[in-house]
């Protein structure tokens, strides 16, 4: 168990800005826990450090705190196309209510990665680079 803080009733929701991306694109995904609990003093979950998610590159976390909510934001690169998922994110909340540590996760997200050169997904094979020489800005032009 790794503890980051949390104390409370809390409970979680996560939501993502899309679920369709190609390799080394960018997913958000926002966590949001809220309930009555310290939502401004404990540390969010480091997803670096959590299982599952060894094929993301996390390249930012926004962090924001309203009266009983902590919203944050991952920036995940998904650097394979076998990746089929976001993983649950996990923390362990204290509930004084019970004296116990309670697991509080997030729904795992379905997401589909496209290969980069998926011509399906309409990136361009090795080779099929665009040519844009002698393209001019005004096809009215006469200049040439």
């Amino acid at each position: 168990m790794d503890w980051t803080g949390a104390v409370g009733e809390l409970t979680t929701q996560r939501r993502v800005d899309r679920r369709d991306v190609d390799e080394g694109g960018t997913i958000s995904l926002t966590v949001s826990w809220f309930g009555r609990g310290n939502t401004e003093f404990f540390d969010a979950p480091d997803l670096k450090r959590l299982a599952g998610f060894e094929d993301f590159r996390v390249l930012g976390v926004e962090d924001s705190h309203f009266s009983d909510e902590r919203r944050v934001t991952y920036d995940l690169v998904p650097t394979s196309s076998k990746i089929t998922e976001i993983p649950p994110v996990p923390m362990w909340v204290f509930s004084p209510a019970t004296e116990t540590f309670v697991r509080v996760a997030t729904d795992p997200v379905a997401v589909r990665v496209r290969p980069v050169g998926d011509p399906e997904g309409g990136m361009p094979l090795a080779g099929d680079e665009l040519d844009l020489f002698d393209v001019h800005p005004d096809p009215t032009s006469e200049k040439g």
